[in-house]
């Protein structure tokens, strides 16, 4: 599998951090680095990762801006992709390779959306099935999407407004 940088804003939500960087590490995906940035977090979160998680990435941020932490995140990843994730959003198994195959099915788009799932089991898209991809622009949801890491050179990532 083409190589994924997972980038995580977080600010106080240790114990919701620790499941999903634990749910990171189960899939045990080749060539995924797991980057996490943190916003001014005064509940322990940087020690749980250092301690935790050694092999994550930790970027400290002196503000509870999470756009800004990502935008900082996103300017750190050196691999074709960034899938972008809530600290509290975990791919299931076989999630991020679809992802992968289905935005290099489709070399004109920028960024891939998954289906969120929330633990009631139903989708945050409302509908369940395929995306139509005869669209220009679809509107991603924050907490899961696959962007090509030179889109975001292009971009500069979020609006930080």
């Amino acid at each position: 599998m083409t190589p994924v940088t997972a980038v995580i804003s977080t600010h106080n939500r240790r114990d919701e951090l620790r499941a999903t960087l634990d749910g990171l590490q189960r899939l045990a995906l080749p060539g995924l680095r797991i980057l996490v940035v943190d916003n001014a977090s005064t509940d322990g979160t940087p020690a749980m990762v250092r301690r935790e998680f050694p092999g994550v990435t930790l970027l400290p941020h002196s503000d509870n801006a999470p756009m800004r932490g990502y935008n900082l995140g996103f300017a750190a990843v050196r691999t074709p992709y960034a899938l972008a994730l809530d600290d509290d959003s975990c791919p299931r198994p076989g999630a991020v390779e679809r992802l992968v195959a289905r935005l290099e099915e489709f070399p004109g788009a920028g960024a891939i959306a998954a289906n969120i799932v929330g633990r009631d089991g139903q989708s945050e898209w409302g509908a369940e099935g395929d995306v139509d991809f005869s669209a220009a622009w679809f509107n991603l949801i924050g907490c899961g999407f696959l962007v090509r890491r030179d889109v975001l050179v292009q971009t500069g990532g979020y609006d930080e407004d």
